[in-house]
């Protein structure tokens, strides 16, 4: 229902890596599954980004919805 802008460039389906300055989200054993990196603005995605959905999300126990 909306947009979801970064400042600097998109990498997904890969193993995101991090330092001390960037913003994180892990799994619940410590993995990384998204990194916003600081200053450049990049977004990091361990798994494939979905967007445009035209049908009601049904997201899975502990996923990461932006909406």
């Amino acid at each position: 229902m909306g947009n979801a802008n970064i400042k600097g460039t998109l990498t997904q389906d890969a193993e995101p890596t991090a330092d001390t300055n960037d913003f994180v989200i892990q799994n619940s054993t410590g993995g990384l599954n998204l990194v916003l990196t600081q200053p450049e603005g990049n977004l990091l995605i361990k798994d494939p980004l979905v967007q445009n959905q035209n049908s009601p999300l049904s997201p899975a126990l502990n996923s990461f919805v932006i909406s």
